[in-house]
């Protein structure tokens, strides 16, 4: 009988593509399946037993990869899942704002610049705040901020709380002669600024206890005049006049102040002398008298109450009927003064800095108003010139500290670094 030839096929996926086990005996390359060929009527029968199943290489590792590659994106997903969830966890306004640009802008503020226990120049900054990043936060307000002038870096800032709402504050900031700065707000509100630790503390109450006639409280203090020395006005509860001296401890009524900061015979004891400059003041007397720069030393008061020495050419009454006089050296505890620069002219002339060794000053080139304002640096042994800088027009000068590498300058418009040499190493701006 003669054999019918067929086309073995898996009997599982029909597939054609086999290997042969052994005679008769074979597996399927593409499902793996195992089967045998019965000759007696040529049935294929196949091998369910999974405990002996083979898999094909080829499909085994590529299931293998499926399996991980499953895995790893489960894995991805949950942890994308957690850190969601954890930076989320506090949702609150606040917590948000960390995570963005604080920006604000300074309105009404005042600047001093000074030197801190690391004879490093810092500014100190106070005014209003306002916030542009989130209005929804309110952290608008009064503060005071430290800034170091040669990075810009904030180096720390405190609102100033617990002050009544008004449209516009007022503060006023001044360093006294024994390098205690402090600040007034409102006039009614007396602070103690930290140099170390960038702060402010509120001494309204305690700056006065040792005084009893200021047990009643504060309410109003202001600085007095600059040519008074290092004091305060005060008007107490009880509706009194007075003058405090923090550095001497002194208070004085108005009535006394007069003889309090005139005349030899008033000045404190312990006090000294000391030497510093001035510019003479033109006078309606004698109108074409040159402004003059006067090195001139006086007795000190040792914190109290003084009366900056005034030099102007006048006409005055004496006992010998009147004289052309330029100084009263008896008012101002004046023990010699002198011209420092004879022949130079000056223009708009201020006092800007002095030490025993430079003396700063900031002068215009011609009598306008109108003209830019120089900086010029002398010795202040010899009346050198050391150097000259020049300002924008419109830019004056009022402040100076020195630091070991030079100068910080207070402008109305912006602060400036000047190295030892005069150039301008830095400009300091606060946002506006």
């Amino acid at each position: 009988m003669a054999k019918e030839i067929k086309a073995v096929q898996c009997p599982k996926c029909s597939s054609t593509h086999k290997i042969e086990l052994r005679t008769n005996y074979y597996e399927c390359k593409n499902c793996g399946t195992t089967y045998f060929l019965d000759n007696n009527d040529i049935n294929i029968n196949h091998n369910y037993n999974h405990s002996t199943h083979k898999t094909n290489p080829l499909s085994s590792d590529s299931g293998r990869k499926s399996k991980m590659l499953g895995i790893g994106l489960l894995l991805f997903l949950m942890l994308t899942f957690v850190f969601i969830w954890v930076i989320n966890s506090d949702s609150s306004p606040e917590k948000q704002a960390e995570t963005k640009k604080i920006t604000f802008t300074w309105r009404n503020e005042q600047r001093l610049p000074f030197i801190n226990p690391a004879q490093q120049p810092v500014i100190v900054a106070v005014g209003e705040r306002r916030y542009s990043d989130d209005p929804a936060l309110d952290r608008d307000g009064s503060y005071v901020t430290f800034y170091d002038v040669l990075s810009s870096k904030e180096l720390g800032s405190q609102q100033i709380l617990n002050i009544p709402e008004k449209l516009l504050h007022t503060y006023s900031l001044k360093e006294f002669k024994n390098g205690k700065i402090y600040l007034i707000v409102d006039k009614s509100l007396l602070f103690e600024v930290d140099k170390s630790n960038y702060t402010i503390r509120d001494v309204t109450k305690t700056a006065f206890s040792s005084q009893p006639r200021l047990v009643s409280g504060i309410a109003n203090v202001e600085f007095t005049f600059d040519n008074y020395g290092d004091g305060l006005t005060l008007l107490t509860n009880d509706g009194n006049s007075l003058y405090y001296y923090p550095v001497a401890d002194k208070i004085y009524s108005e009535k006394d102040l007069y003889e309090a900061r005139t005349g030899m015979k008033s000045v404190l004891s312990g006090s000294g002398v000391k030497t510093t400059f001035t510019f003479s003041t033109p006078g309606t007397d004698y109108p074409d008298e040159k402004i003059q720069l006067i090195k001139y030393t006086y007795k000190d008061n040792k914190g109290g109450p003084e009366t900056k020495a005034e030099f102007q050419w006048k006409e005055s009454l004496t006992q010998n009927g009147t004289e052309k006089t330029f100084t009263n050296p008896d008012l101002y505890r004046l023990l010699s003064y002198a011209d420092f620069s004879p022949g130079r002219l000056y223009f708009n002339p201020r006092l800007l800095y002095r030490d025993k060794e430079l003396l700063l000053i900031s002068i215009t080139a011609t009598a306008s108003e109108d003209a830019p304002t120089s900086v010029q640096c002398l010795n202040a042994n010899s009346g050198a010139i050391l150097f000259t800088m020049s300002f924008n027009k419109g830019e004056w000068l009022y402040e100076c500290v020195r630091y070991k590498n030079g100068f910080v300058l207070k402008g109305n418009l912006e602060s400036f670094v000047l190295g030892i040499d005069g150039k301008i190493i830095k400009k300091f701006t606060l946002d506006h």
